[in-house]
């Protein structure tokens, strides 16, 4: 299980938890998750794909959350950001792992 807390603008930060389940195919890794508990989201669910291609790896992000409805305007102006965000902090952890830097 992760915990995560998003910074949201004006009201106080959403705070929630996933669970998360990695499987391995050949090369290929598929990480998904989906909402345990938190007061501000009714659900939130996401896939991470990492694929071998043409001798590099593919990462597909696909994440979708569903706030609390009084929430809404401020979550959707955060994931976009958060989503680039954490994709330079992935990509960066995987760069680094290889033994690259850029």
């Amino acid at each position: 299980d992760v915990a995560f807390e998003m910074e949201m603008p004006i009201v106080k930060n959403t705070q929630y938890t996933t669970r998360h389940n990695v499987v391995y195919e050949g090369n290929d890794a598929i990480l998904t998750w989906n909402l345990l508990k938190s007061k501000q989201l009714k659900a939130t669910k996401g896939t991470v794909m990492f694929e071998e291609f043409e001798g590099k790896t593919l990462f597909t992000y696909v994440t979708h959350l569903t706030p609390e409805s009084s929430l809404a305007w401020t979550v959707k102006s955060r994931v976009v950001p958060d989503v680039k965000k954490t994709m330079k902090v992935v990509r960066k952890h995987l760069a680094d792992k290889a033994g690259k830097t850029n």
